[in-house]
């Protein structure tokens, strides 16, 4: 009988302060005052929303499309990338 055990891969723990760090660089997170515990700061939720909704409106739906190789395809995908990237630009992370 197969284990039903997951092997989960090993996490390591300068990743985590490396990630946290960032986050906390660009205002994403802040800490919590006399302890070790982090919370997420308005423009982080705010940053976090924008992700969310890109990708439920934009990359969600078209990942679900077949590649047709239109070029009305090719130009909207541009605009999106372009898009993006100039709000990466404006709130200044990298992409």
């Amino acid at each position: 009988m197969p284990s039903l055990h997951v092997q989960y891969k090993k996490s390591k723990v300068k990743q985590y302060h490396k990630e946290g760090q960032a986050l906390r660089l660009h205002g994403l997170i802040e800490r919590v005052p006399d302890s070790h515990r982090y919370r997420i700061t308005d423009r982080g939720a705010t940053t976090a929303m924008f992700y969310v909704r890109l990708y439920a409106r934009a990359l969600r739906p078209v990942a679900s499309l077949q590649p047709s190789g239109s070029a009305r395809g090719h130009q909207a995908f541009d605009r999106l990338d372009a898009a993006l990237a100039n709000f990466l630009d404006e709130v200044k992370l990298v992409a």
